[in-house]
């Protein structure tokens, strides 16, 4: 094939399948990983869709970069569950002793944290959607 005609070609491509192939390839070439063809990225500075992808997926990677030092503190309720000593008890089938009252309280302040643990992450969830929208 001769340059031009390849040149033509590749000038030529339909609308949907140059915005597809720079949508594929639109984490690698915003990291820097890769570059794309000539063709490709004068469709992307064309294209109003692939300027749109681009700035969102700018936008992502600016919020997962911003995530790497953010630490995000634990609420109050789960650092006083977490500050209480563990309580073991043996259970050897023998008479109750003082500590077996305390089992009850045990499985309170374990359901009490597993339920704040859920919570967290539902939360923190919901913020990361958020940021990425």
């Amino acid at each position: 094939m001769s340059q031009p005609l390849a040149r033509t070609a590749t000038d030529r491509l339909p609308r949907g399948a140059a915005c597809g192939m720079t949508r594929l390839v639109l984490y690698g070439v915003e990291s820097g990983a890769i570059t794309i063809p000539q063709s490709l990225e004068r469709h992307r500075r064309a294209c109003l869709l692939c300027q749109a992808a681009t700035v969102r997926q700018r936008h992502v990677m600016r919020g997962l970069a911003s995530l790497r030092q953010e630490v995000e503190p634990l609420p109050y309720d789960m650092t006083s569950v977490l500050d209480q000593p563990t309580i073991h008890v043996a259970d050897d089938g023998s008479a109750r002793t003082p500590g077996a009252r305390r089992r009850p309280l045990v499985a309170a302040v374990a359901s009490a944290a597993s339920v704040a643990a859920i919570g967290l992450v539902v939360v923190a969830g919901r913020r990361l959607r958020s940021q990425a929208s």
